[in-house]
């Protein structure tokens, strides 16, 4: 029997749209001013109107999310924007009709009350872990419209205004829903591309994990040796001749806090196994450039992306990468420990994903080191402080000069499985603070559900969302110890990882096994299955190139190729793999497991004049240190 029971879900939409409101309340100034921007773009934007001004939006209420069985079996999810109500806009603009009335541009005066739109999704949920879109709808309602126009004419025909700005209002909510939302059309194509529906095979059980240290071992060397000049891990540029050789620079500097969360988790689970002293160095420069990034900024817990001092010749480096990114509003400078560093703001749900759950892990498995445990529980705990201040959306780190305010990143309104683990690691880190909040939104278990689902519509498009949600979801569940609640919080992680089943990632297999296998029913396969495929996948990822190479595989006899179309995008097209390309074959990364298994061209250009980008290889030392830890192969 299905834990989704309607009352279930109901539960958890009320849940989450609680969460919802206490955002909605404590960002409404930051929300209206961010809605008028974007109704006065799509007003400019309109081939009609032009010359907006005096935009005033009344943004009161809320939008809601409520869910309904229909007398024929499907699910239908309602998106209310606004709840109650409606919202008020009004503006002033310069208006043209079409012919036959004139070609001319008026100006028009317009006021519209209890402004609506409701957009509404029919799923097949018959089969819970693979639900179908089979419907979706919108309408919109303008409620009373005044319209008032220098020309006389146009004062006596109002509704031809109306129409036109129901198509506006229409775009406005559909452009402000946190996930793509597909017609059941591309849901179809999607499905019919039949990615990986079925799993790769392997000759014999694979080796003993235990036999691979010490290659996973040199890896962790190399990686303390070449990739944490500044204590966090960044990609090394190298001789090409010389893979091994010493960094000539460093390159990839915006993911350097998630990828030294990871890392952290990674010599965290060797120090448990093994005792290794070696792993307590590795630890030692995580935790310290962790305890930097969240304090540079001057707001404790508000995490940067990376630490260069200011006096240091790689900060050429960074500053051309990021301001030939376009992206060189996100540079700051800040102060840690009287030196001076230069990092990037616009922080991410991804750098706290990383640097939560390897700070989460070292304090839960470094019992043995408890002053090290302490601290890492401290920096969990500071920045779930801060997110939890700031109802999960946390600020940029640059005020910005007009406005004098910090404007929200990122938010995590998309993702209630992820906040739910937030607030586990917070529940079990501190509970005397945290384990009633828990408590009140844990019903947004339900509501996960349809969240993970939105997620694999498309299973090769921003694959990094998969890894997001894999390591938190290793701390919601593996931190919960009831097994009916560890159960139902495992429900949105259980959507995804059946779509995702067949990918041959050693990551999400090891997270599966670890946080799912008390109850073997609840695995996507047989244990024996995701064992012998894991144990094959270590050994795999161990044999790649330390170098970022980008092999072209599109004229790949071996290799069945597909035409995929991004659901997000109608331009956006691209060829690529049916089934995952065999692991020592996959285009070079920082990260493997958070890159698509089915590309097949290069991702990006590689450096020229002899050089090389290296990959720190945590992508080798987490999953295998987490198997042996967890004895999950």
């Amino acid at each position: 029997m299905s834990l989704l029971t309607d009352e279930a879900l109901v539960a958890g939409f009320d849940a989450y749209n609680g969460f919802l409101a206490r955002v909605w309340a404590s960002k409404q100034e930051e929300i209206e001013d961010r809605a008028i921007s974007a109704a006065a773009e799509a007003l400019e934007g309109h081939k009609r109107f032009k010359e907006i001004s005096q935009l005033v939006l009344d943004f009161d209420s809320p939008p809601r999310i409520f869910v309904e069985r229909l007398d024929d079996g499907p699910l239908r999810i309602i998106f209310r924007i606004p709840d109650e109500d409606g919202w008020g806009l009004s503006f002033r603009a310069r208006f043209r009709k079409k012919l036959p009335f004139s070609g001319h541009w008026h100006t028009i005066k317009v006021k519209i009350e209890a402004l609506q739109v409701t957009i509404s999704l029919d799923i097949d949920d018959s089969n819970p872990m693979r639900p179908r879109l089979i419907g979706r709808k919108g309408k919109v309602r303008l409620g009373d419209l005044d319209l008032r126009s220098t020309n006389l004419g146009l004062n006596l025909f109002g509704h031809l205004v109306s129409p036109i700005l129901e198509e506006v209002a229409e775009k406005m909510a559909c452009d402000a829903i946190p996930e793509a939302i597909p017609s059941p059309e591309d849901f179809a194509r999607i499905a019919d591309m039949k990615l990986a529906d079925a799993p790769v095979s392997f000759e014999g059980e694979g080796p003993d994990p235990a036999s691979l240290a010490p290659r996973a071992i040199a890896v962790s060397e190399l990686l303390r040796s070449g990739h944490l000049p500044f204590d966090s891990v960044l990609d090394a540029v190298v001789l090409r001749d010389e893979p091994g050789g010493a960094a000539v620079d460093y390159v990839h500097f915006g993911d350097s806090a998630i990828w030294t969360g990871h890392y952290l988790a990674a010599e965290a689970f060797r120090f448990a196994e093994t005792g290794d002293k070696d792993a307590l160095l590795g630890i030692d420069h995580a935790l310290d450039a962790i305890e930097r990034l969240i304090n540079l900024s001057g707001i404790p817990g508000l995490l940067s992306r990376v630490a260069i001092p200011t006096d240091s010749p790689v900060l050429d480096t960074l500053e051309d990468e990021v301001i030939g990114d376009g992206q060189g509003d996100r540079l700051f400078s800040g102060f840690h420990e009287g030196r001076e560093y230069e990092s990037m703001g616009h922080i991410t749900r991804d750098q706290y994903s990383g640097a939560l759950m390897g700070t989460g892990i070292a304090a839960m498995v470094l019992d043995k080191v408890p002053e090290i445990r302490d601290r890492a529980r401290d920096l969990a705990l500071t920045m779930i402080d801060y997110l939890v201040e700031r109802q999960f959306c946390p600020s940029e780190s640059v005020v910005d000069p007009i406005s004098q305010t910090r404007f929200t990143s990122t938010t995590w309104l998309g993702n209630p499985g992820q906040v739910l683990a937030i607030l586990q690691l917070g529940r079990a880190l501190a509970p005397e603070r945290y384990t009633d909040l828990f408590a009140q939104d844990y019903p947004m278990w339900a509501a996960n559900w349809f969240f993970s689902w939105l997620q694999t519509f498309d299973t090769h498009d921003s694959y990094f969302k998969f890894n997001l949600e894999n390591g938190l979801a290793f701390l919601l569940l593996k931190l919960e110890t009831d097994a009916q609640r560890r159960e139902e919080l495992a429900t949105g992680y259980r959507v995804q990882r059946e779509a995702l089943k067949y990918h041959a990632n050693a990551w999400f297999d090891a997270v599966e096994l670890a946080t799912l296998g008390f109850k073997p029913e609840l695995l996507t396969r047989d244990p024996q299955e995701i064992q012998t495929e894991l144990r094959h996948l270590l050994v795999q990822v161990l044999d790649r190139p330390i170098l970022m190479e980008a092999p072209d595989l599109t004229n790949d006899p071996d290799i069945e190729i597909v035409d995929h179309k991004n659901i997000s995008s109608d331009d956006k097209e691209e060829r690529i793999s049916r089934m995952p390309v065999p692991v020592v074959r996959r285009p070079g990364t920082d990260y493997l497991w958070q890159r698509s298994p089915f590309e097949i061209e290069p991702t990006w250009p590689l450096p020229e004049g002899g050089k090389a980008w290296r990959a720190p290889g945590i992508d080798r030392i987490l999953p295998y240190w987490m198997t042996r830890y967890l004895n999950l192969a």
